[in-house]
């Protein structure tokens, strides 16, 4: 007697998984007997076992190039941050050097402009710090440098006006 394979009208559920052999798979029309149907379960169920273990690493996968993402969109706001910080500073002597150039003019409306506008950069960069924490002493001198000049012709401006 030969044994016929037949698994057409198995089912097996496992993981949310449902799996029908297709009609070629069957050698005849007959139905499966239980120790075929029981072999062919076991085979379905360690397929999907295996199946389940490289969705779980693909899974794994995912999540670490996820946190990596994370991690990289971190690091780019740092940055980003730390250039507007950085432009600011520039502004600011850009502004400094303004006042020095539209005093020397008597171009008083222009240096009131430039020094509203260290003001507002002074401001932006949290009071008189860059805001750029772990800063040298060096780079605290010349803040507090500009911010003496800015100060001195702020006075000189005011004089002039009154």
């Amino acid at each position: 007697s030969t044994a016929v394979l037949c698994v057409r009208h198995a089912r097996v559920r496992s993981c949310s998984v449902s799996y029908r052999a297709p009609d070629w798979f069957c050698s005849a029309g007959l139905p499966p007997s239980a120790a075929e149907q029981s072999g062919m379960l076991e085979l379905v169920r360690a397929d999907l076992g295996h199946l389940a273990t490289a969705v779980g690493a693909q899974a794994d996968k995912a999540d670490a190039i996820s946190a990596k993402v994370r991690e990289l969109d971190t690091a780019q706001g740092n940055v980003l941050r730390a250039v507007g910080r950085l432009q600011a500073m520039m502004d600011r002597t850009s502004c400094l050097e303004g006042v020095s150039q539209a005093m020397a003019a008597e171009d008083y409306e222009r240096a009131a402009a430039f020094v509203a506008d260290f003001t507002a950069l002074q401001e932006e960069l949290g009071g008189g710090g860059s805001g750029l924490g772990g800063e040298s002493s060096g780079g605290e001198a010349q803040l507090s440098e500009q911010e003496a000049r800015m100060g001195e012709a702020r006075e000189k401006l005011t004089g002039v006006v009154r």
